[in-house]
């Protein structure tokens, strides 16, 4: 069984923040959670309100100044650039 093109890099990329850019032209920021053979999984950065993560308890985990969010699924098949997403 062949994979997707992209599907080799997401997994090196597992648990390290990414930029992802779908075949809509929404872009994708947040941490690799998973990959499956059909589907990468991230969390995605959100800015904290007021300047605060949401700790523990609130669904949500603070990173680098970001909260991460729920993750959800992007198809391998409609992503169109992927790449590290740097913090600065």
């Amino acid at each position: 069984m062949s994979h997707h093109p992209y599907y080799d890099r997401c997994k090196r990329c597992v648990g390290k923040p990414v930029q992802i850019r779908d075949n809509r032209g929404r872009v994708h920021r947040g941490m690799v959670d998973r990959v499956s053979p059909t589907h990468v999984f991230i969390r995605p950065f959100q800015e904290p309100v007021g300047g605060l993560g949401g700790g523990p308890g609130h669904g949500s985990h603070f990173f680098g100044g970001f909260v991460l969010g729920a993750a959800f699924g992007i198809a391998l098949t409609s992503i169109v650039a992927f790449g590290p997403y740097g913090f600065y």
